[in-house]
């Protein structure tokens, strides 16, 4: 089993740190917390939306906190992350239309809160993922397809092999196909994030220097294997 807990070594310091200047918002969640909140999404994906090992599941959105828990959460219990054909989708507050049999909304509100009235048609998120047992338990390890995105697929016994990244770095919020890269990366070699969200390119070397954090440029590619480390 895919767990994030794993592959940090000390999971009580911050893992990912979540900037967005156009709510105010700052989380931070160490590998323990973000584990816990990975713990209780596996929970209601199994347990109420019925996905097991091979079921697929597409994000339709930037980087948040809370997408990269659901993808480390799909990871974790078998399911495929997607860019078409799929069964669960994750989307934002603006929802409106979509194609999978389940859909999910996210409110991106502070602190996870869920919404005053979820989109049409789509489960809230945050309303159901609080009451969500706090540990995962499955025997079963995860097996098949862990990635199938525009052409790349990458088998989960396949998922940490990727370039090590150990530094924290600090990006700004992009499509899932990025995010996932670097999700594998810092799976493989430990490091951590932070994600600065709706913030000038000031405001992001402020938040760098203050989480200690190296600041990756918006047109640079964090995989360029000669910055790994």
């Amino acid at each position: 089993m895919i767990r994030l807990i794993d592959h940090i070594p000390d999971p009580s310091v911050p893992w990912i740190t979540y900037y967005d200047d156009a709510t105010g918002e700052r989380t931070e969640l160490s590998a323990r917390t973000a584990q816990n909140w990975i713990d209780k999404t596996s929970n209601l994906l199994v347990d109420e939306l019925d996905a097991e090992n091979g079921t697929r599941t597409r994000v339709h959105l930037d980087t948040h906190w809370q997408t990269l828990v659901w993808i480390l959460a799909s990871w974790q219990v078998g399911v495929t992350i997607c860019s078409r054909d799929a069964d669960i989708g994750l989307y934002g507050p603006d929802a409106q239309s979509a194609g999978e049999d389940t859909r999910i909304a996210l409110s991106l509100k502070p602190l996870g809160m869920p919404f005053d009235m979820p989109p049409d048609g789509f489960i809230d998120f945050n309303a159901e993922v609080r009451g969500q047992p706090d540990e995962f338990l499955d025997l079963d390890e995860p097996e098949g397809t862990a990635i199938d995105i525009a052409g790349q697929r990458v088998d989960f016994d396949r998922i940490t092999d990727a370039e090590p990244l150990s530094r924290r770095i600090l990006l700004t919020p992009d499509e899932q196909s990025r995010d996932i890269t670097v999700l594998r990366r810092l799976l493989a070699g430990g490091g951590s994030l932070v994600v600065a969200a709706h913030c000038s390119d000031e405001r992001r070397s402020q938040i760098a220097a203050t989480e200690r954090a190296e600041l990756v440029p918006a047109t640079h590619d964090p995989l360029d294997s000669s910055r790994s480390g």
